[in-house]
């Protein structure tokens, strides 16, 4: 644990320049800026010395109690900072009670990012590990199978030698003396014993001893005309050859079943425990990639803050302000799936301890929103997605979406434009605020981003689906709706897919008994009122509309319901 005492003299500094009225504003904020470096220093080093020491203890997984989570995730160094008092006490609770809520919604603290990383990377480091040991056993095998092939011929260059001592013996046939000083008979048995190692099949076993009989009573015989000493010693070398070509398919065979193994088995957690050097490089490795992780994730924190315009802030000294919670980025990222359907991927979504706005690092695959956000929690998250929304466009989709805004708004700045009509979009447009945007640049997300004015406005998830997947959906829902107790997401999602599929009168049918749930839900009734319009149905299309403007006050729905009664 991080030794308290160390930051005693900052704690009472900041207590002492935050009562001095003689000192200027402008030296006060220098050095209180001086001691927010200073305590940025201790905090990293003391994150950094609790996650190194797990890894060199060789703990299967980076779990910090309470406290360290407090330190790592919330930078709590000590309530005096806050100057807070007893309500310091308070405020921990509060924070505990922050880091342990909705802890299955997708967002992640520092800490638990982390864990994930080094998980992770162990996934990774036995992948190398077992890639390694199996490049080293194919790599004895295979001098294995040459040494078969130099043993074999050596036992054939025997046979030549011995071949007279094999003619005419009392009860073998001709074709029997061929095939054993051939070899081939050999080479049978110990095709048989490979079977035998891989099947485990008695009967193969029984199948080799009858042939090795056969072989020992041939070799045998001939050996009882052996004709002097060096005929004696070549019988001794066949025997001693044919014992290695055994030793070695048997060593062949148990290299193969371990390079099975490998890819079978489980990866061991945490780094490796083996003795000696091998586990101190390995540890040295997980310690090298953990530093890395922290020191890049802490350069990006400062470039994070000054990329939304802000200079960097200590989160110590700014605790007392209202902190980001999963849930809250969890509802930012629902919110933003449901406008942006070319939305795509799985970012990891991690609340950092900083201040400013959030972020997304390519090379992480991760979107950090800051702790602490500078206005409002939406705009902190929504600030990060633009930017992931451009590089996934760049990087991953071809520039499809950059290419189609070059050809709409030929003469202006891309990203800048585009993050701030994406922005305006998600935070004003999506919340019925229709003049937030010029009349180009809706027309332009709704067509790129935003669900089809001219299609049923059906959960985004399943606006997404196609071919097997939706058709599996579809079977689900009808289960789901020829039961006694419909739900509305059945009959929601039901109509959603039979419009997908041109079912019109099905999907009409549904999103009734859909309205009739839920009456003044916008969606549907919008849904509703666009599917008779589809259908010739003025009238009613009509009333669906005006019931989804009435009832859909600040939503994206009552604009498109707007728009739509203006063409009836």
């Amino acid at each position: 644990m991080i030794e308290r005492n160390a930051i005693e003299p900052l704690i009472a500094e900041v207590s002492r320049l935050r009562d001095r009225q003689a000192m200027s504003s402008v030296d006060k904020r220098k050095r209180l800026d001086e001691l927010a470096d200073e305590l940025g220093e201790f905090y990293w080093s003391g994150v950094r010395s609790m996650v190194l020491a797990r890894v060199r203890r060789g703990d299967e997984a980076l779990e910090f109690d309470r406290e360290e989570r407090l330190f790592i995730d919330m930078a709590f160094l000590d309530g005096r900072l806050l100057e807070l008092g007893a309500r310091a006490e308070d405020l921990r609770t509060q924070m505990v009670k922050e880091l342990y809520q909705d802890q299955d919604c997708g967002v992640y603290y520092l800490s638990e990012w982390l864990e994930r990383r080094y998980a992770n990377h162990q996934v990774l480091l036995e992948v190398q590990r077992a890639q390694a040991e199996r490049a080293s056993l194919e790599s004895r095998r295979s001098r294995r199978t040459q040494e078969v092939h130099k043993l074999r011929e050596a036992r054939r260059r025997v046979y030549a030698r011995l071949q007279a001592g094999f003619g005419n013996l009392p009860g073998i046939g001709p074709q029997v003396v061929e095939a054993v000083c051939s070899g081939r008979l050999d080479e049978h048995i110990e095709g048989i014993l490979v079977t035998y190692l891989r099947d485990r099949d008695g009967k193969r076993l029984r199948d080799r001893e009858r042939f090795v009989a056969l072989r020992r009573k041939v070799v045998g015989m001939a050996r009882a005309r052996a004709a002097g000493p060096m005929d004696m010693e070549l019988f001794d070398a066949l025997e001693k050859v044919e014992k290695q070509i055994n030793d070695a398919i048997v060593s062949m065979a148990r290299h193969t079943e371990q390079i099975k193994a490998l890819a079978g088995s489980p990866a061991p957690a945490g780094p490796s425990t083996e003795a000696g050097g091998s586990r101190e490089v390995e540890v040295g490795e997980v310690c090298d990639f953990l530093g890395a992780e922290m020191g890049s994730v802490r350069t990006l924190l400062v470039l994070g803050a000054i990329g939304g315009g802000l200079r960097q802030d200590a989160p110590f000294l700014h605790l007392h302000l209202g902190r980001i919670t999963r849930r809250a980025v969890a509802d930012s990222l629902a919110h933003i799936r449901e406008f942006d359907l070319g939305w795509q991927g799985e970012p990891e979504m991690v609340i950092a301890p900083f201040r400013g706005s959030g972020f997304f690092d390519w090379d992480r695959d991760t979107i950090f929103v800051p702790l602490l956000p500078v206005g409002e929690v939406e705009r902190a998250v929504i600030g990060a997605a633009t930017n992931y929304r451009v590089l996934m466009d760049a990087r991953a989709q071809g520039g499809r979406l950059r290419q189609a805004f070059r050809e709409a708004f030929p003469d202006e700045p891309y990203r800048q434009r585009f993050g701030m009509d994406y922005e305006k979009w998600l935070l004003k447009t999506a919340r019925g605020v229709r003049g937030a945007l010029s009349p180009k640049s809706f027309e332009f997300l709704r067509a790129q981003l935003g669900p089809p004015a001219d299609g049923v406005l059906g959960p985004p998830e399943l606006l997404r689906l196609e071919g097997d997947a939706a058709l599996e959906a579809e079977r689900r829902f009808a289960a789901q709706v020829n039961g006694e107790e419909v739900p509305f997401q059945a009959l929601h999602g039901l109509a959603t897919l039979k419009w997908k599929r041109g079912r019109l009168s099905e999907a009409i049918e549904l999103m009734e008994r859909a309205v009739r749930v839920r009456p003044t839900e916008p969606r549907v009734l919008y849904s509703l009122g666009l599917l008779h319009m589809k259908a010739g149905q003025r009238l009613l299309a009509r009333r669906f509309l005006q019931e989804c403007r009435d009832n859909g006050q600040n939503t994206l729905w009552q604009v498109y319901a707007w728009d739509l009664l203006n063409k009836l």
